[in-house]
């Protein structure tokens, strides 16, 4: 009952909060918006206009008729909804039902108050933290073929879905060659629709020459000491989470903290590749530590008094 009025609470928050943003359209979703509508029209991507994303944002779009205003708003606040409750699942599978919830509110509080135009728009990094969630889940579940469709779908949302088969892998190493089975099937499914579709040959220069050209040219102004700023800054907004991760990592010595500390660092690797260091690249990293963190507060209000003081910190700091 808990669980439910909480899910409740966070999709009635989220429907408000986006709804005072029916009347515009930020740049990171109207791009695919833009695709979507040109395939409701019968045009094929990468060959009747181009799209130098994988294909999963436009579509997914389609499926749902491209709308926009309140309709474009309930969807986001679904899409939230769905990823709160996967990761209220997982975490409860892994550590149980208190901290389940933490990481659900945790997650949901910060994918509606995070920078604006990095989480408000539903773009290929927002879309792919839903199959990330559920690859790393079913990866825990030693289920190779499903964790490696998922990776798979992460990948045709955004190539850095790569980064989370790199994080199953290192959790299943022995299904490895199961896991890439799994991997593969979305992306030939893809690649043979795009093929028949006369697209191939596009979506590969579209895609990935244009995508690997763009990763190698970093902003002009991009410097190491910029993507340090920008990191702590990030870390700085979420000083809940660095509390609640300092806690669990540095007192708690399981399979499944260790395993949250490989995630997370994949998935930094992740947010750094590029050197860009833009706010939504961050999304990769804040499933693993919502998780991280609802751990680490649980057991410090378990803990000796002075531990406490980590839980308080961490909702001051989510106050602020």
């Amino acid at each position: 009952l808990l669980a439910n009025a909480q899910f409740l609470a966070s999709l009635a928050i989220t429907l408000l909060l986006r709804l005072c943003h029916a009347n515009l359209l930020w740049p990171d979703e109207d791009y695919h918006l833009a695709a979507a509508q040109q395939l409701l029209r019968g045009k094929m991507l990468y060959r009747d206009f181009w799209y130098d994303k994988p294909p999963l944002a436009a579509l997914t779009y389609a499926l749902i008729g491209a709308p926009t205003g309140a309709a474009l708003r309930l969807f986001d606040a679904l899409w939230i909804l769905t990823i709160c409750v996967i990761a209220f699942r997982f975490t409860r599978e892994v550590f149980g039902d208190m901290e389940a919830l933490i990481t659900a509110g945790l997650i949901a509080f910060f994918l509606n108050f995070d920078l604006p135009g990095g989480i408000i728009p539903i773009a290929p990094d927002f879309f792919m933290v839903l199959p990330h969630l559920l690859a790393i889940w079913c990866a825990w579940k030693s289920k190779p073929l499903a964790a490696g469709g998922w990776c798979g779908i992460a990948f045709l949302f955004n190539p850095k879905g790569v980064f989370i088969l790199a994080a199953c892998g290192i959790l299943m190493w022995r299904s490895i060659p199961v896991l890439l089975l799994g991997f593969l099937i979305p992306n030939a499914v893809a690649i043979a629709t795009l093929f028949a579709q006369g697209a191939a040959g596009p979506y590969i220069g579209q895609v990935w020459k244009w995508g690997m050209l763009y990763a190698k040219t970093p902003p002009v102004a991009s410097t190491l000491a910029d993507g340090l700023r920008r990191t702590l800054d990030w870390f700085g907004f979420h000083a809940a989470l660095v509390l609640g991760c300092l806690y669990c990592w540095w007192k708690q010595r399981t399979r499944a903290t260790q395993f949250l500390a490989v995630w997370a660092i994949v998935s930094f690797i992740a947010v750094a590749s590029g050197a860009r260091f833009s706010n939504r690249y961050f999304l990769q990293l804040l499933p693993v530590l919502a998780v991280a963190a609802a751990h680490g507060i649980v057991r410090a209000s378990q803990s000796t008094t002075k531990w406490r003081v980590v839980v308080i910190l961490a909702g001051v700091a989510l106050l602020v």
